[in-house]
Protein backbone atom coordinates (compact mmCIF):
# COMPACT_ATOMS: atom_id res chain seq x y z
CA UNK A 1 0.00 0.00 0.00
CA UNK A 2 1.49 3.06 -0.81
CA UNK A 3 1.97 6.81 1.45
CA UNK A 4 -1.24 7.98 -0.37
CA UNK A 5 -3.56 5.17 0.03
CA UNK A 6 -2.20 4.82 3.70
CA UNK A 7 -3.65 8.66 4.18
CA UNK A 8 -6.90 7.97 2.84
CA UNK A 9 -7.42 5.04 4.82
CA UNK A 10 -6.32 7.56 7.90
CA UNK A 11 -8.14 10.80 7.33
CA UNK A 12 -11.49 9.89 7.54
CA UNK A 13 -10.93 8.60 11.36
CA UNK A 14 -8.48 10.92 12.10
CA UNK A 15 -10.90 13.97 10.83
CA UNK A 16 -13.82 12.57 12.39
CA UNK A 17 -12.07 12.43 15.95
CA UNK A 18 -10.34 15.25 16.12
CA UNK A 19 -14.04 17.31 14.83
CA UNK A 20 -15.59 15.68 17.75
CA UNK A 21 -12.73 16.24 20.42
CA UNK A 22 -12.54 19.98 19.31
CA UNK A 23 -16.53 19.99 20.37
CA UNK A 24 -18.01 23.63 20.61
CA UNK A 25 -15.23 25.23 19.95
CA UNK A 26 -13.81 27.39 17.37
CA UNK A 27 -10.95 27.02 14.84
CA UNK A 28 -9.56 29.91 16.25
CA UNK A 29 -10.00 28.76 20.14
CA UNK A 30 -9.09 25.16 19.63
CA UNK A 31 -6.16 25.92 17.49
CA UNK A 32 -5.03 27.88 20.02
CA UNK A 33 -5.25 25.49 22.86
CA UNK A 34 -3.73 22.81 21.38
CA UNK A 35 -0.82 24.80 19.91
CA UNK A 36 -0.67 24.84 16.15
CA UNK A 37 -1.59 27.11 13.57
CA UNK A 38 -4.95 28.21 12.78
CA UNK A 39 -4.63 27.21 9.09
CA UNK A 40 -2.83 23.70 10.14
CA UNK A 41 -5.64 23.36 12.30
CA UNK A 42 -8.32 24.04 9.61
CA UNK A 43 -6.41 21.51 7.28
CA UNK A 44 -6.81 18.64 9.88
CA UNK A 45 -10.63 19.48 10.61
CA UNK A 46 -11.19 19.66 7.14
CA UNK A 47 -9.23 16.28 6.48
CA UNK A 48 -7.55 17.94 3.79
CA UNK A 49 -4.52 17.17 5.95
CA UNK A 50 -2.45 14.76 8.57
CA UNK A 51 -0.01 15.68 11.49
CA UNK A 52 3.12 15.01 11.64
CA UNK A 53 3.88 12.70 14.92
CA UNK A 54 4.92 15.68 17.20
CA UNK A 55 1.74 17.88 16.20
CA UNK A 56 -0.03 14.21 16.70
CA UNK A 57 1.26 13.60 20.24
CA UNK A 58 0.43 17.78 21.06
CA UNK A 59 -3.03 17.64 20.07
CA UNK A 60 -3.55 13.49 22.15
CA UNK A 61 -1.92 15.36 25.27
CA UNK A 62 -3.57 18.93 25.31
CA UNK A 63 -7.49 17.33 24.13
CA UNK A 64 -6.56 14.35 26.86
CA UNK A 65 -6.84 11.72 24.76
CA UNK A 66 -4.63 8.90 23.47
CA UNK A 67 -2.68 9.16 20.10
CA UNK A 68 -4.05 5.86 18.90
CA UNK A 69 -7.58 7.20 19.21
CA UNK A 70 -7.29 9.71 17.03
CA UNK A 71 -5.62 7.97 14.26
CA UNK A 72 -8.39 4.95 15.02
CA UNK A 73 -6.29 2.59 16.61
CA UNK A 74 -8.05 2.01 19.80
CA UNK A 75 -11.72 3.22 20.30
CA UNK A 76 -10.61 4.18 24.10
CA UNK A 77 -10.23 8.04 24.04
CA UNK A 78 -8.38 7.77 27.71
CA UNK A 79 -4.86 6.96 27.76
CA UNK A 80 -5.93 5.19 30.85
CA UNK A 81 -7.97 2.76 28.98
CA UNK A 82 -6.16 2.46 26.04
CA UNK A 83 -4.19 -0.50 26.74
CA UNK A 84 -7.40 -2.26 28.04
CA UNK A 85 -9.01 -1.36 25.13
CA UNK A 86 -6.47 -2.94 22.37
CA UNK A 87 -6.26 -6.14 24.58
CA UNK A 88 -10.22 -6.50 25.17
CA UNK A 89 -11.83 -4.56 22.76
CA UNK A 90 -14.02 -2.79 25.29
CA UNK A 91 -15.45 0.77 24.18
CA UNK A 92 -15.03 3.62 27.02
CA UNK A 93 -17.90 3.27 28.27
CA UNK A 94 -17.40 -0.34 28.90
CA UNK A 95 -14.34 0.06 30.89
CA UNK A 96 -15.84 2.74 32.97
CA UNK A 97 -18.34 0.62 33.86
CA UNK A 98 -16.24 -1.78 35.42
CA UNK A 99 -14.44 0.68 36.81
CA UNK A 100 -17.32 2.55 38.77
CA UNK A 101 -18.69 -1.42 39.79
CA UNK A 102 -15.74 -2.16 42.47
CA UNK A 103 -17.78 0.59 44.16
CA UNK A 104 -21.20 -1.30 44.36
CA UNK A 105 -20.21 -4.74 46.01
CA UNK A 106 -23.15 -6.06 44.51
CA UNK A 107 -22.17 -5.19 40.86
CA UNK A 108 -18.46 -6.34 41.55
CA UNK A 109 -19.87 -9.32 42.68
CA UNK A 110 -21.97 -10.09 39.86
CA UNK A 111 -19.84 -8.70 37.25
CA UNK A 112 -16.59 -11.16 38.52
CA UNK A 113 -19.00 -14.05 38.69
CA UNK A 114 -20.30 -13.49 34.96
CA UNK A 115 -16.98 -12.80 33.64
CA UNK A 116 -15.20 -16.12 35.03
CA UNK A 117 -17.74 -18.39 34.94
CA UNK A 118 -17.64 -20.03 31.65
CA UNK A 119 -21.55 -21.58 31.33
CA UNK A 120 -22.93 -17.91 32.72
CA UNK A 121 -21.81 -15.44 30.19
CA UNK A 122 -22.46 -17.54 27.00
CA UNK A 123 -25.54 -18.39 28.64
CA UNK A 124 -26.51 -14.83 28.79
CA UNK A 125 -25.59 -14.29 25.32
CA UNK A 126 -27.65 -17.21 24.17
CA UNK A 127 -30.56 -15.78 26.48
CA UNK A 128 -30.21 -12.38 24.85
CA UNK A 129 -30.71 -13.71 21.06
CA UNK A 130 -33.37 -16.17 21.89
CA UNK A 131 -35.66 -13.61 24.11
CA UNK A 132 -35.38 -11.00 21.34
CA UNK A 133 -36.08 -13.58 18.80
CA UNK A 134 -39.20 -13.88 21.07
CA UNK A 135 -39.99 -10.18 21.67
CA UNK A 136 -39.95 -9.98 17.75
CA UNK A 137 -42.70 -12.55 16.82
CA UNK A 138 -44.61 -10.71 19.81
CA UNK A 139 -43.84 -6.86 18.52
CA UNK A 140 -44.70 -4.98 14.86
CA UNK A 141 -41.43 -7.11 13.39
CA UNK A 142 -42.98 -10.17 13.26
CA UNK A 143 -44.31 -9.26 9.59
CA UNK A 144 -40.75 -8.66 8.20
CA UNK A 145 -39.67 -11.74 7.03
CA UNK A 146 -36.47 -12.80 9.61
CA UNK A 147 -34.24 -16.34 9.39
CA UNK A 148 -34.76 -16.57 13.13
CA UNK A 149 -35.34 -19.13 15.87
CA UNK A 150 -38.84 -20.36 17.14
CA UNK A 151 -40.28 -18.82 20.39
CA UNK A 152 -39.96 -21.40 22.36
CA UNK A 153 -36.18 -21.64 22.24
CA UNK A 154 -36.32 -18.25 24.62
CA UNK A 155 -37.56 -20.28 27.59
CA UNK A 156 -35.91 -23.54 27.68
CA UNK A 157 -32.69 -20.64 27.05
CA UNK A 158 -34.32 -18.99 30.61
CA UNK A 159 -34.42 -22.65 31.72
CA UNK A 160 -30.72 -23.31 31.27
CA UNK A 161 -29.48 -20.63 32.15
CA UNK A 162 -30.98 -20.21 35.67
CA UNK A 163 -29.37 -23.45 36.46
CA UNK A 164 -26.02 -21.70 36.24
CA UNK A 165 -26.89 -17.69 38.00
CA UNK A 166 -26.00 -17.54 41.52
CA UNK A 167 -28.81 -16.09 44.05
CA UNK A 168 -29.04 -12.26 42.27
CA UNK A 169 -30.18 -14.41 39.32
CA UNK A 170 -33.67 -12.69 38.92
CA UNK A 171 -32.98 -9.08 39.72
CA UNK A 172 -30.60 -9.50 37.21
CA UNK A 173 -32.59 -11.04 34.40
CA UNK A 174 -35.62 -8.68 35.28
CA UNK A 175 -32.94 -5.34 35.22
CA UNK A 176 -31.22 -6.33 31.86
CA UNK A 177 -34.89 -7.39 29.94
CA UNK A 178 -36.67 -4.59 29.51
CA UNK A 179 -34.44 -1.47 28.75
CA UNK A 180 -31.59 -4.01 27.19
CA UNK A 181 -34.57 -4.94 24.45
CA UNK A 182 -36.30 -2.28 23.91
CA UNK A 183 -32.69 -1.18 22.48
CA UNK A 184 -31.70 -3.68 21.07
CA UNK A 185 -34.84 -5.35 19.39
CA UNK A 186 -34.77 -3.34 16.34
CA UNK A 187 -30.71 -4.07 15.42
CA UNK A 188 -31.15 -7.73 16.73
CA UNK A 189 -34.02 -7.54 13.33
CA UNK A 190 -32.14 -5.10 11.26
CA UNK A 191 -29.14 -8.49 11.81
CA UNK A 192 -31.65 -11.35 11.53
CA UNK A 193 -33.59 -10.13 8.72
CA UNK A 194 -34.02 -11.49 5.50
CA UNK A 195 -33.18 -9.00 3.23
CA UNK A 196 -34.01 -10.56 -0.50
CA UNK A 197 -37.72 -11.40 0.82
CA UNK A 198 -38.22 -7.96 1.98
CA UNK A 199 -36.98 -5.99 -0.99
CA UNK A 200 -39.39 -8.19 -2.99
CA UNK A 201 -42.67 -7.41 -0.50
CA UNK A 202 -41.16 -3.60 -0.54
CA UNK A 203 -40.79 -3.69 -3.99
CA UNK A 204 -43.84 -4.96 -4.78
CA UNK A 205 -45.83 -2.63 -2.81
CA UNK A 206 -44.39 0.27 -4.46
CA UNK A 207 -45.22 -1.02 -7.72
CA UNK A 208 -48.76 -1.62 -6.70
CA UNK A 209 -49.18 1.91 -5.57
CA UNK A 210 -47.41 4.08 -7.94
CA UNK A 211 -48.49 1.78 -11.14
CA UNK A 212 -52.14 0.99 -10.26
CA UNK A 213 -53.54 3.50 -7.56
CA UNK A 214 -56.84 2.33 -6.19
CA UNK A 215 -59.67 4.63 -6.61
CA UNK A 216 -61.35 5.05 -3.65
CA UNK A 217 -65.07 4.54 -4.10
CA UNK A 218 -67.25 7.29 -1.89
CA UNK A 219 -70.73 6.87 -1.34
CA UNK A 220 -73.31 9.37 0.16
CA UNK A 221 -76.54 8.93 2.04
CA UNK A 222 -78.66 10.91 -0.10
CA UNK A 223 -81.31 9.10 -2.43
CA UNK A 224 -79.71 7.41 -5.75
CA UNK A 225 -82.18 6.44 -9.18
CA UNK A 226 -80.57 2.75 -10.02
CA UNK A 227 -81.33 2.49 -13.33
CA UNK A 228 -82.66 -1.47 -13.05
CA UNK A 229 -81.27 -3.40 -15.64
CA UNK A 230 -83.47 -6.38 -17.55
CA UNK A 231 -81.75 -9.43 -15.41
CA UNK A 232 -81.82 -7.72 -11.64
CA UNK A 233 -85.07 -8.64 -9.59
CA UNK A 234 -87.60 -6.15 -9.13
CA UNK A 235 -87.24 -6.77 -5.06
CA UNK A 236 -83.86 -5.51 -5.25
CA UNK A 237 -83.24 -3.68 -2.38
CA UNK A 238 -80.78 -0.26 -2.47
CA UNK A 239 -80.09 0.04 0.91
CA UNK A 240 -79.03 -3.38 1.33
CA UNK A 241 -76.99 -2.95 -1.31
CA UNK A 242 -75.38 0.29 -0.27
CA UNK A 243 -74.64 -1.10 3.28
CA UNK A 244 -72.98 -3.92 1.76
CA UNK A 245 -70.61 -1.57 -0.78
CA UNK A 246 -69.71 0.53 2.86
CA UNK A 247 -68.86 -2.68 4.73
CA UNK A 248 -66.48 -3.82 1.72
CA UNK A 249 -65.10 -0.55 1.32
CA UNK A 250 -64.22 -0.78 5.31
CA UNK A 251 -62.64 -3.99 4.71
CA UNK A 252 -60.56 -2.73 2.00
CA UNK A 253 -59.23 0.04 4.20
CA UNK A 254 -58.50 -2.15 7.29
CA UNK A 255 -56.74 -4.36 4.67
CA UNK A 256 -54.53 -1.07 3.21
CA UNK A 257 -53.83 0.13 6.37
CA UNK A 258 -52.32 -3.72 7.64
CA UNK A 259 -50.63 -3.44 4.23
CA UNK A 260 -49.48 0.02 4.45
CA UNK A 261 -48.30 -0.91 8.44
CA UNK A 262 -46.06 -3.61 7.07
CA UNK A 263 -44.67 -2.06 4.18
CA UNK A 264 -43.51 1.23 6.91
CA UNK A 265 -42.01 -1.35 9.51
CA UNK A 266 -40.02 -3.36 6.78
CA UNK A 267 -39.02 -0.30 5.58
CA UNK A 268 -37.63 0.79 9.19
CA UNK A 269 -35.75 -2.35 9.56
CA UNK A 270 -33.81 -1.95 5.86
CA UNK A 271 -33.17 1.89 6.39
CA UNK A 272 -31.73 1.18 9.56
CA UNK A 273 -29.63 -2.59 8.58
CA UNK A 274 -28.05 -0.12 5.57
CA UNK A 275 -27.36 2.44 7.75
CA UNK A 276 -25.52 0.10 10.02
CA UNK A 277 -23.65 -1.76 7.10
Amino acid sequence: MTKNEDRKKELPIFQERLNAVKGDLTIDRFARKVGVARATMGGYLAGTRLPKADHLKQIAEKCGVSADYLIGLSDAQSTDNRDISMALGLSDEAIEVLRKSKENPFRHFAYDKIIVDDKILPGITNYLFAFLEYLRLKSIFRVVPCKGVGDGLADRMMVKIMTHLPEWKSNVINEMKKPLMERLLLEYVANVVDEQKCNSIVNEYEYYHEEWPEPKIEFEDEEYEIAVEDDVEDDFDYDEWLAGCKEAEKEMAIEEQKEQNRYDVIQKVLEYRQKEN
